[in-house]
């Protein structure tokens, strides 16, 4: 009867060491998948974040060409405002010639500052697109990152039944 009692708690212990090493294996291989999804989405993370910095920068180049158009156009409404009083603001030539000259000039600026604000507000359209593709790549790879961690958890409790149970003595 007592050695019935054994083999069965042997065979039960067997069993139990052959499903942990099946769930081992399984946890392995997600693991492993997980590990190179993590890596990708690090990738994606990282191109994510350069061409957002790229828009940056190419927004903060436009804005200060939109500062100095607007620079420039304050100087030629100064300079029209001048010519209309009469007064030549600089070279002395009739203020009739000087006043179509200026004229043609603020027209030329104005439409240079109308595609510097159109230029800006599409980069800002695609720096928030940009924003949303990385924020939704940062919240998988912290996920990713999630249950990995679970699963490297799991797999060491695992491990450590298998060294339990491979430790524990048959008792005759």
């Amino acid at each position: 009867m007592q050695e019935e009692s054994i083999i069965s708690n042997e065979a039960e212990k067997e069993n139990e060491i052959k499903t942990l090493t099946n769930e081992i294996k399984e946890l392995e291989d997600t693991i492993k998948t997980a590990t190179f999804e993590l890596e990708g989405l690090k990738k994606d993370v990282d191109n994510l974040l350069k061409q957002k910095n790229e828009l940056v920068e190419l927004r903060n180049v436009h804005t200060t060409n939109k500062i100095e158009i607007e620079a420039d156009i304050k100087n030629v409404k100064n300079k029209i405002d001048l010519v209309s009083q009469g007064k030549c603001p600089t070279c002395g030539q009739p203020t009739s010639d000087l006043d179509n000259t200026l004229d043609e000039q603020l027209k030329k600026l104005n439409k240079t500052l109308e595609l510097e604000k159109t230029d800006i507000d599409n980069i800002q359209a695609q720096t928030l697109e940009i924003e949303r593709f990385l924020n939704d790549a940062q919240t998988k790879f912290n996920t990713k990152n999630i249950d990995l961690v679970g699963a490297n958890s799991s797999l060491a409790s695992k491990k450590s039944r298998i060294q339990s149970l491979n430790n524990r003595e048959i008792k005759h």
